[in-house]
């Protein structure tokens, strides 16, 4: 077997679990790993309409024998890791009888994003948006073409300087 094939056989889509790099900067290893495959989990359980409302949420049911056989968690180190997870605002738990749970993700990608990159990307946004827009409305209709490529290549360099400034906070 060579090294082609090994990579191919060890990150085969149905024996992995994918984590993104920016959950480490806030969860450990086994946090990132156990929410990553929350994630898959719950959404496959979306697509095949397996999930409960309780408090106008979707809640997932995630059995603890299911977590202890694919990631080789204890009872105890998932509830450690469930209550660190709500801590941080990424799930609610529901709990049913003792080895039974409902998990509900949070949705909100702004907040993830404020997480993982330490910025709330959805106020730059905001911001963003707003002084374009005053820029825009200030233009008249004869500089409208100049301004627009003006514009454009001004955008282009703001997001290039905050994408840098995002790069150095990690």
């Amino acid at each position: 077997m060579n090294i082609e094939d090994l990579f191919k056989f060890l990150n085969h889509d149905k024996n992995c679990i994918k984590i993104n790099k920016g959950l480490l900067n806030i969860l450990n290893l086994e946090e990132a790993a156990f929410y990553s495959f929350l994630i898959k989990m719950c959404y496959e359980k979306y697509k095949n309409q397996e999930y409960k409302y309780f408090d106008d949420m979707i809640y997932y049911f995630v059995p603890v024998e299911d977590i202890e056989e694919k990631l080789n968690l204890t009872p105890f180190k998932q509830r450690v890791i469930l209550n660190k997870l709500e801590k941080e605002n990424l799930i609610k738990i529901k709990f049913g009888h003792a080895r039974k749970r409902y998990v509900a993700i949070s949705e909100d990608i702004s907040m993830i994003e404020k997480l993982v990159f330490n910025v709330d990307i959805y106020k730059l946004k905001k911001e963003l948006v707003s002084f374009l827009s005053d820029k825009l409305s200030s233009l008249n209709k004869q500089d409208a073409e100049t301004s627009k490529k003006y514009l454009l290549d001004y955008m282009m360099k703001e997001k290039t300087k905050i994408l840098d400034e995002l790069a150095k906070t990690k």
